[in-house]
């Protein structure tokens, strides 16, 4: 009978210690990927590293762990992306969509890249627009869907269907209203769309004004969106608005009061402002 026992014992016992050892040997491989991942450079795309090997090797010790070799030839794709060798890049981002189909985040993320090199370096909008529809349409909720879609709206401008730049941007800020950085960047994109077709020769004087306090609008709200630790969008937005306002009023009083007003609030800060500052103004408060 003790026997019997014992044998249960080690039928129950030996599985459960071959799949805890399989979790801890798949957490130390992930471990050692990271290690990898972490020695690339925040702005990667901007090259000067490779990692290539290491993530090869990684992939050839470790074919069982789909999404951890997902990820690895995610980035054997950008590392290719950075040293500029683009087509490659593509072919690597693809190796990931027909080798890993079960890792989502990582088929979403090699979707959007793939976009980044047709729209930024290639010059190949219809193909940017497949990727960035390829994103919204087979990964609709991940960390790059908000990008995606502002993308998508931002290659349609580059292609002058501003009509349907206007109405992917739209998508942006009604869909995603959580991601303020992306929502931020599609109003200042808006705007700038409103502020080119403004400044157009062919445009009559009423229609022109109209234009410019229509993209004024829309920089406002990119104004109000933008992240207050974020100094480089939110400088972009500050430059637009203040040549709009030169633009649309023949002179720099406005702008120059504008000026005054951003530089006591933050970008991001929609509330009053304190009472300490109650002699400055918000030229934008029309808009």
């Amino acid at each position: 009978m003790k026997k019997i026992k014992q044998i249960i014992t080690f039928i129950f016992i030996v599985p459960v210690l071959f799949f805890s050892c399989k979790i801890l040997y798949g957490q130390f491989n992930r471990i050692t990927l990271d290690a990898v991942i972490e020695e690339i450079p925040d702005l990667w795309w901007e090259g000067g590293w490779d990692k290539t090997l290491e993530l090869q090797q990684f992939i050839r010790e470790n074919p069982a762990d789909k999404q951890a070799c997902a990820r690895a030839q995610f980035w054997i794709a950008c590392n290719h992306y950075a040293n500029r060798d683009y087509e490659r890049a593509i072919r690597e981002y693809e190796t990931v969509l027909r080798q890993y189909p079960e890792a989502w985040g990582e088929c979403a993320k090699a979707c959007f890249e793939t976009g980044q090199i047709y729209l930024y370096r290639l010059y190949q909008y219809d193909n940017a627009l497949e990727s960035f529809r390829k994103v919204l349409s087979g990964y609709p909720e991940c960390e790059v869907t908000a990008e995606a879609q502002r993308s998508l709206a931002y290659t349609y401008s580059l292609l002058k269907d501003n009509e349907k730049a206007r109405q992917e941007y739209e998508k942006v800020w009604t869909l995603y209203p959580k991601f303020k950085l992306e929502v931020a960047k599609a109003y200042f994109e808006n705007g700038e769309l409103l502020f080119r077709e403004a400044v157009d020769e062919a445009i009559s004087g009423q229609a022109r004004q109209q234009k410019l306090k229509d993209a004024l609008s829309s920089y406002k709200k990119a104004y109000l969106y933008c992240p207050a630790d974020n100094a480089e969008v939110a400088e972009w937005i500050i430059d637009a608005i203040i040549r709009a306002f030169r633009f649309l009023d023949g002179n720099a009083e406005r702008a120059n009061a504008f000026i005054r007003y951003q530089r006591s609030v933050n970008a991001g800060d929609s509330g009053p402002l304190s009472v300490g500052h109650t002699a400055i103004t918000d030229p934008l408060a029309e808009f």
